[in-house]
């Protein structure tokens, strides 16, 4: 059960790197916050439908369920019983955890009795997640346990039918064909040789041959993620990158340093600064193809990307504007302090438990800045009982690779960067027009923390053309939600508000004074 941290693949992260809490890592990949106390939420798992019944001779698939201190984690699974000299075997997916269909291992079968295990790259043997399940006589369901890291948690399966999908609902994510090009692109970071690809998505020129477009470049949030910046099923980048396209405005993503395994020097220890020259290469790029209007670029950065952009932008001097979604405004061991106490009250956890992570949290960070390896390690233990063995008695210790993992996040270079940097310094001399959008709802940036200090530091400085917009019942990813909280995120099948698309479309548009196309 690591402290999340940037997250690599199966996929990308699930609550963004912003979130330093613990939370059932099944696949590697932090679940949404489990914590003690925390209200159950709805799984997208599909209902019982009538479609015809399953083959029970064939392989058999499930739509499961795991019970985690009150968060439920859907999966699916699919068990394939031995034949012959083909020994028995089984997949499973975490949609939650973009985990898609992956094998398990040390698959056995006695009767309805199944046993597996799914075990994280490079992960130690005590974070491998072995199932005990047990179907019933119809096989049509199945219950058992999930033990990892010492924990215990409850299984359910419901067996699906035949043609039944478990996937995740996204009615926003485009579809071919698309009235305007895409245009694959690599290119490289020139200051360590780092390589990267990416997608350019053109306006149609029409019977203008010669016209040129406005371009924005898109920085992902934190984690090391692909250039839709894909998270549980969504593409927020495809869909923000499709609607812009259509409006004229062309638009450049681009994979993070190291995903897909492309050429990354630093081998992962990039921090926000390594980003920052990271998307200026990438701005470079973009401004060498025939079609971009080398006077109209800017830069969209959502989360961490909204830290990143503001540096970009005091270090060139044709960055055309910035538009900033859920951007930090105030140092990162602030923002987690806030975040961490906010994310557990959206999830109902009891006050002392949400004091005593927070007090636990708060000596973590500080004991990060310092050089004491023996302070960082015990204050790093007692955030990690905190968070995962809330009801232990006094003398109760985590498992050392827990501990471990807490130490490691808590130090590496993101991080120590990441506390420190305060945003406010880069924004007090950005001088293009700033469009800074927030969700009401968010508990990873909160807006009341962060708002006033980015308006502030750039009303302060050089900016002359501010806008700032908090809109109500969005989160962090800018989706229609109840709570806000991460467990939220995967349940809602809205990927990117359409009144939020509209703004940043408009916005844009008029700072480079385009011309809306249908």
């Amino acid at each position: 059960m690591p402290i999340a941290r940037r997250v690599a693949s199966p996929s990308s992260h699930v609550m963004q790197r912003l979130i330093l809490c613990c939370g059932l890592a099944i696949a590697g990949v932090p679940c949404a916050s489990a914590q003690s106390g925390a209200k159950p939420t709805p799984s997208p798992v599909p209902a019982v439908n009538t479609l015809p019944a399953p083959d029970k001779d064939g392989p058999a698939r499930f739509a499961g369920e795991i019970s985690i201190q009150g968060i439920k984690l859907g999966f699916t699974l699919v068990l394939t019983r031995a034949t012959g000299a083909t020994p028995a075997s089984a997949t499973i997916a975490i949609p939650m955890q973009g985990l898609k269909e992956s094998p398990l291992e040390d698959v056995s079968n006695d009767g309805l009795t199944w046993r597996f295990t799914l075990k994280p790259p490079q992960a130690p043997e005590a974070a491998h997640a072995k199932f005990d399940i047990t179907l019933a006589d119809d096989q049509a369901s199945g219950k058992g346990t999930l033990n990892q890291n010492g924990q215990t948690f409850p299984v359910t399966l419901r067996r699906l039918m035949a043609g039944e999908s478990a996937d995740l609902k996204r009615p926003q994510t485009p579809v071919a064909p698309f009235p305007y090009e895409s245009r694959e692109i690599t290119f490289v970071n020139p200051a360590d040789g780092a390589e990267f690809a990416g997608t350019l998505t053109l306006p149609s020129r029409g019977a203008d041959a010669t016209a040129t477009f406005p371009g924005v470049v898109l920085i992902t949030g934190s984690g090391t993620q692909d250039r839709d910046e894909t998270i549980l099923g969504h593409k927020p980048f495809l869909v923000i990158a499709d609607h812009l396209t259509r409006a004229g405005i062309a638009v450049f993503r681009v994979d993070d340093r190291g995903f897909g395994g492309l050429k990354d020097p630093k081998n992962g220890t990039g921090d926000t600064r390594t980003f920052a020259s990271d998307i200026s290469s990438a701005m470079d790029a973009l401004l060498k193809q025939p079609e971009i209007d080398a006077t109209r670029v800017g830069l969209i950065g959502h989360s961490e990307g909204g830290l990143i952009a503001p540096l970009v932008a005091t270090q060139r001097n044709d960055v055309a504007f910035i538009v900033l979604l859920a951007g930090p405004g105030v140092p990162g061991d602030e923002i987690l302090r806030e975040q961490m106490l906010a994310i557990l009250r959206a999830q109902g956890t009891p006050r002392p438990l949400i004091e005593r992570i927070s007090t636990a949290q708060v000596a973590a960070m500080a004991a990060a800045k310092t050089d004491d390896a023996a302070k960082l390690r015990q204050s790093a233990e007692k955030l990690v009982i905190a968070q995962t063995m809330p009801d232990a008695p006094p003398d109760a210790k985590p498992e050392p690779a827990m501990i471990d993992g807490a130490v490691k996040a808590l130090t590496e270079p993101w991080m120590k960067t990441f506390i420190t940097l305060d945003p406010r310094d880069a924004l007090g001399r950005v001088t293009c027009p700033v469009l800074a959008l927030n969700g009401a709802l968010d508990v990873q940036v909160l807006p009341a923390q962060n708002v006033p200090e980015i308006t502030r530091a750039l009303a302060n400085g050089k900016c002359k053309d501010l806008t700032a917009i908090v809109l109500p019942g969005l989160n962090h990813l800018f989706q229609p939600a109840k709570t806000g909280a991460p467990s939220e995120y995967a349940t809602i099948e809205t990927t990117f508000d359409p009144k939020a698309l509209a703004i940043i479309t408009q916005w844009i548009t008029e700072r480079t004074k385009t011309t809306a196309r249908p």
